[in-house]
């Protein structure tokens, strides 16, 4: 629960303080995947809870590897 919390805190600082570093996109994106997160913990089933922090995790990181290839205008 402590590295769930400190990683949820780490997100909230790279959207208020990174933003003059990443895109608008990825702020936005991270948004969106702070909500997912937020979400999954509303479920009334660990399993559920951890199904659904996994899909929200990957579908991030897919999402943010495309995000950060064409800032960085890599091919």
């Amino acid at each position: 629960m402590l590295k769930s919390k400190k990683a949820t805190a780490e997100i909230h600082r790279i959207m208020d303080v990174d933003s003059f570093y990443i895109s608008k996109e990825a702020i936005e994106r991270l948004q969106k995947y702070n909500a997912a997160i937020s979400e999954a913990g509303n479920t009334g089933s660990w399993v559920t809870y951890l199904c659904a922090d996994v899909e929200a995790t990957y579908a991030w990181l897919k999402d943010m590897m495309e995000i950060a290839r064409k800032d960085l205008k890599v091919k």
